[in-house]
């Protein structure tokens, strides 16, 4: 009976250790483009970091609300040869200093790197929305030559966010990585990093091409993709199954 006890005790402890490393996992995991269970995206935008085209100028800008236009903001070139380009991005959240790092760095070696930091404390966010914005019936385009994200656990394929020149239409695409059960995504070190070309084509209109990374807290409840579900069932089959045991011992 004793030893029937103590591989009770070991196999409950165990499921309590999986349980809070699945726990954790979750806390720290996002699904890409997920179904909702309930809710919606109609939440509040806790910080925005934006690199659009202007008419005459590359305009980077880092903000907490949907105008960061109106907070951090370098003006990188005037030039009008500078806007067709390459950029490579990378976007940090520092959990323990609660500070996002923006930075644009010119692959072509004309403008140099751009660099933007925010403080936003207490923040709370559960959504990470990236998009792009393009006129291409101005021949303006968005080309993703890499695309990734690091320091979290992506549940699904990152999607191809380029935007083509050949439909005679403003194009808009976006994807968006929502974490399980609305954990707080504030609380892990993440960066979204890559690289673009981009072009201006004959584009007249301002935030033409344009590319955004906006955090946002929302009542978003995503469909929990089949793996992560089935570890965490996994979980509460391992603590059935022991306590079932015990009785019999």
């Amino acid at each position: 009976m004793t030893t029937s006890r103590t591989l009770a005790r070991a196999i409950i402890a165990g499921a309590a250790g999986l349980a809070i490393t699945c726990a954790s996992a979750m806390a720290g995991d996002v699904i890409v483009d997920p179904d909702l269970a309930s809710g919606d995206f109609s939440g509040d935008t806790v910080a925005n970091a934006r690199l659009r085209l202007d008419p005459t100028n590359w305009d980077s800008a880092l903000g907490p609300d949907s105008n960061p236009g109106d907070d951090e903001t370098d003006n990188i070139s005037n030039t009008l040869a500078d806007l067709n380009t390459t950029w490579s991005f990378s976007f940090q959240w520092d959990s323990t200093m609660e500070q996002i790092t923006w930075m644009l760095t010119d692959e072509d070696g004309m403008l140099g790197t751009s660099t933007l930091t925010l403080d936003i404390p207490g923040a709370e966010f559960n959504t990470v929305e990236i998009f792009t914005t393009a006129q291409v019936d101005r021949d303006s385009f968005i080309n993703f030559n890499s695309f990734g994200v690091s320091g979290i656990s992506v549940w699904g394929d990152l999607p191809d966010l380029s935007l083509d020149d050949d439909i005679d239409m403003d194009q808009f695409e976006i994807t968006r990585l929502v974490t399980p059960g609305g954990a707080n995504l504030a609380e892990h070190d993440f960066e979204i990093f890559g690289e673009f070309e981009i072009n201006k084509g004959t584009s007249t209109s301002q935030e033409r091409p344009k590319f955004d990374i906006k955090l946002t807290s929302n009542d978003a409840i995503p469909v929990i993709p089949t793996p992560l579900a089935a570890g965490m069932a996994a979980v509460g089959l391992v603590g059935v199954g022991a306590r079932r045991r015990r009785p019999l011992s």
